[in-house]
């Protein structure tokens, strides 16, 4: 599974289950359904030990991304 991919988020839900969590997946399903949910990623960009900026990327989760 590819971090981003809806294999991974539902993976991600599993395992906070498996550890007792169910209020938080329980939100996450919830805003995936309905339509309220954005999933990205914010990475820091450095250069010689000085941040320069950043990386921002969204994924499309609605549907299915592996085969």
């Amino acid at each position: 599974m590819s971090q981003g991919s809806r294999e991974y988020f539902f993976g991600i839900i599993r395992a906070m289950e498996r550890r007792g969590e169910f209020a938080v997946p329980q939100t996450l399903r919830r805003a995936l359904n309905d339509g309220k949910l954005e999933y990205v990623v914010v990475k820091g960009e450095k250069k010689t030990g000085m941040e320069t900026g950043h990386k921002y990327r969204r994924f499309d989760i609605s549907r299915g991304t592996l085969p």
